[in-house]
């Protein structure tokens, strides 16, 4: 099961790339440097706050999100 890792919702429909109750992308965390060792856009954990591999901000810290702490951040 999915959670929203902005508002935490879980009851996604099957293959929801997007939260039916904010909107959010889920299941989709990731690293922003292009040049990153990984690849572009490498996967990494939801809770990563930075990139294990290169140290570029996560996808979900740079929108303001962070799962771990439970803060999200309001657009």
């Amino acid at each position: 099961m999915i959670t929203c890792p902005k508002c935490g919702f879980r009851d996604h429909v099957e293959g929801a790339g997007f939260c039916q109750n904010c909107g959010q992308q889920i299941g989709k965390n990731y690293c922003v440097n292009l040049k990153c060792p990984k690849g572009p856009n490498a996967d990494i954990p939801d809770s990563a706050l930075y990139c294990p591999y290169c140290g570029e901000k996560s996808y979900f810290s740079n929108i303001g999100i962070y799962p771990e702490f439970g803060v999200f951040l309001e657009e």
